[in-house]
């Protein structure tokens, strides 16, 4: 059990992260793709990217991975998942890339006391402790095939699920504050103010001391939220989404479909799928990105919102949009994308 100790000054500072956290992302699934927990969800992902790693010549850049982060170990090192929610790849790795090397230090040196399996650790892994920048070099494209290999085929997946998640966390932060927010992480979380119990594999206590907690969701984060190691680094937790099953149904490769593009219209169809790649949307970012107008994208908002395919926040003078559970299926099954066929506008 993780017991999070929560002060007022706490629940002032917590909040969600707005983008799926690609490090997190890049690591959890790593140990999905080494040892699964969840073959059922992540099968069809996981054998599609054993083979897209097979035909890149990844497999000695997994490897490396493996070895640094190993699947079910009861740790790895805190850098790899550095601080402040990045929200793009690029920006992980330079984070990495800036660890300082005090800190490469003292996390390698405590993983080689807790690595699992017989023998030293790679060389290479002490070279990483020394900062050393060809070490750091062959760590950061070992990273980044792994991201475009596994990953970047299904961001438009990844961040669906994501943000259906976020949408259920934004309502209920919306009509009860940050404890309803809370609260909304039942089962695997629960809050019993001052104090947030969460499952995990073994006791542990951590006292915020009014940093506030940065809530991370995760596709593929399974059975149990995960923490940083350090208490002295900025709290976060992550905390699994529970996606439904079908979630990956489609091949990634496989070309745009047409039938929702058919059933309503081009512009919808570029709405739905800006929202499930990008993120959150305002009314204004998908007119810029969709090329239309926004009255036109507000009277199209407005149609999908009442078919219940988006819900939309309003927050001062901005209206944020999201996809529903209906939204995520609709796009998993008809794979809508922009430019996906002719079609008349409704």
């Amino acid at each position: 059990m993780l017991r999070i100790h929560v002060t007022g000054d706490d629940l002032a500072r917590t909040r969600i992260a707005f983008t799926p956290d690609p490090m997190w992302e890049l690591v959890l699934s790593l140990h999905q793709f080494l040892q699964p927990s969840a073959k059922i969800v992540f099968g069809p992902w996981r054998r599609a990217a054993a083979d897209a790693i097979s035909r890149g010549g990844a497999t000695g850049a997994v490897q490396m991975l493996a070895s640094l982060a190993p699947a079910r170990s009861r740790y790895f090192p805190d850098f790899l998942t550095p601080s402040g929610s990045p929200q793009t790849l690029q920006d992980g790795l330079e984070a990495v890339r800036a660890t300082p090397v005090s800190q490469l230090r003292a996390e390698l040196g405590r993983f080689d006391l807790v690595r699992p399996g017989p023998g030293p650790s790679p060389s290479w892994i002490g070279a990483l402790a020394s900062g050393d920048p060809e070490a750091m070099t062959r760590l950061g494209k070992a990273l980044g095939a792994y991201f475009d290999l596994a990953l970047a085929p299904y961001q438009a997946e990844i961040s669906a699920c994501f943000h259906t998640d976020r949408a259920l966390r934004t309502r209920a932060l919306a009509a009860g504050g940050v404890e309803a927010l809370l609260a909304s992480l039942w089962p695997s979380v629960r809050w019993q103010p001052p104090v947030l119990e969460v499952n995990y594999p073994y006791d542990h206590e951590l006292h915020l001391n009014g940093r506030g907690l940065l809530l991370v969701p995760s596709l593929f984060c399974h059975q149990f939220p995960i923490t940083l190691a350090d208490e002295d680094l900025p709290p976060v937790l992550v905390y699994p989404i529970s996606p439904d099953p079908r979630w990956l149904t489609t091949d990634p490769g496989a070309p745009p479909g047409r039938a929702l593009a058919a059933l309503l219209g081009e512009t919808k169809a570029a709405i739905l799928e800006e929202i499930a790649t990008r993120g959150e949307r305002t009314t204004t970012e998908l007119a810029r990105r969709v090329r239309a107008s926004a009255p036109t994208v507000s009277y199209h908002t407005r149609t999908l919102r009442e078919a219940g395919i988006i819900v939309t926040l309003r927050t001062a003078n901005l209206a944020v949009h999201s996809l529903t559970p209906l939204g995520i299926s609709l796009l998993s099954n008809g794979r809508a994308y922009p430019g996906a066929g002719p079609a008349p506008e409704s």
